[in-house]
Parts: structure tokens; sequence; C-alpha cells
């Protein structure tokens, strides 16, 4: 509770007091009473007093820190004009900074084998950030800091990139040679969704070669079906049907 608040409670208390005592003491003498009355007058004229000093407090408050303001305000545009830039200059940085960040968030949010076959976009967006960061403006601490998040975000790329080449350059010994059918009720596994499998090859194009593969059991999966179905059978062909539980094997 502020000084003014209480001196004001305070100022209301007397008067409610006097009014009371007025009420309830009828039998008090003419003297008695102009006695009160001094003594509530006084006191509501030192409330009004210290009202007083706290407003011219508040208003001396007030303009120290509008001082303040300014000072920082003229500190602002001398480093501005150290640097030779404007609040333009920082307003265009700040939005070629929010741009390479949704590119660079966009490559981000892509397989690592994609990453691979985009190394060119990263290029061009890793000059984009060196040429923000040769900018005067890269000398403030808020655009410093944005630079640093775009630095750290192709970091990450370069990483899922390596990651990806590494993956890719290993010998064929040490990925896998075979994959068990999983049972999934609301996307069935096939022979193409398979094949795009980063384990399997990546690429559901491919899934010729894992039919080849493994014919043999897949054509007596469909053999049964077929006989036990005849012409109600919706399959086609012996490569779109694959049941949960069947190994299949991986060429390499």
């Amino acid at each position: 509770m502020t000084t003014i608040v209480r001196t004001v409670i305070a100022l209301f208390a007397c008067t409610i007091s006097f009014q009371v005592l007025a009420y309830a003491q009828p039998q008090i003498t003419y003297k008695e009473y102009e006695d009160q009355l001094a003594s509530v007058q006084q006191r509501e004229k030192t409330a009004k007093e210290e009202i007083a000093q706290e407003q011219g407090k508040i208003e001396s408050t007030k303009q120290q820190i509008a001082d303040l303001q300014q000072k920082l305000a003229d500190v602002q545009k001398e480093k501005y004009a150290l640097l030779g830039i404007t609040e333009a200059d920082i307003g265009q940085a700040e939005t070629e900074i929010a741009s390479i960040k949704a590119d660079l968030e966009q490559l981000l949010a892509i397989t690592p084998e994609e990453l691979v076959k985009r190394k060119n976009d990263l290029a061009a967006l890793e000059s984009r950030v060196a040429a923000v960061k040769a900018k005067p403006v890269a000398y403030l601490w808020k655009i410093a800091d944005e630079i640093n998040g775009l630095t750290q975000l192709v970091d990450q790329i370069k990483s899922r990139m390596q990651m990806a080449s590494t993956e890719t350059a290993k010998p064929a010994s040490d990925k896998a040679t075979s994959y068990t059918v999983k049972l999934s009720r609301e996307n069935r596994e096939c022979l193409y969704r398979i094949s795009g499998y980063d384990i399997v090859f990546g690429d559901p194009a491919k899934w010729p070669y894992l039919y080849r593969a493994n014919q043999s059991i897949i054509d007596k999966g469909y053999s049964r079906v077929k006989a036990s179905k005849g012409a109600s059978c919706k399959y086609a062909r012996a490569a779109d049907l694959i049941f949960p539980g069947q190994v299949l094997d991986i060429p390499r």
C-alpha cells in the first residue's frame, strides 16, 4: 500500500470518527466540540500536505524516467552513427534473417538422403548468411544473436548430410539383409512401401528387386489365396499380396 493510499485512508477514518463522535456524544460542550474540530482539521491539513509531497515525488520519478529514456535514445543514435547504419538497415537485416531461417528449417525437415541432393541450396543459404554477417548491422547484439542461430541451423543440416553420406558409404554387409513384414491395419505394408524404407532401399520404385528376390514365397502365398477365393480374389498379381510375418530377403 502506497503512502498516498494510507494517508487518504487515515483522512477518511478521521472524518468518520469525528462524525461518529458528533452523533454518539451529543452531551459534549461547545468547547470540546471546537477542540475536536480543530484536531480533525489539523489532521486533514497534514494529510493533504503528505499527499502533495507524494505527488511531488511521483512527478520527480516520472521526470527521471523520461530523462533516462532520452539518454538511452541518444546513446542508440550515437551507436548507429558510429556503425553507419539506420533503423531501415536493421529492419532489412531482420527480414533477410527471417527469410533465411525459414529456408533452412525447410531443409532441416526433409530426409537426410534428400539433403545430400540439396547441397547447392545449402551453399546458397550459407552465402546469404555470410552477406548479412558482413554488414555493419551485424555488430548489434540482437542481430548477432540471430545470425548465430542461423549458423547453428546450418551446422545441424551439415550434420544430417554427413550422417546420410556415411550411411550411403557403408558396405553392403553393414546393411540389413532381410525384413519381416509387419501387421499394420491402417497402412498395410506392401513391396512398394517396404522398398521405400531407409533400411531397405530408400526408394519405393525398387520394389521389383524385392519381389524377384522373394518371388517363390510371395507366389506361394498368392496361389493359396487365389485357390481359396477364386474369382473373388481382389489381387490381380502376386506382387500385390504379402503377409505379416513373411521374412523377405533384401538383395544387396
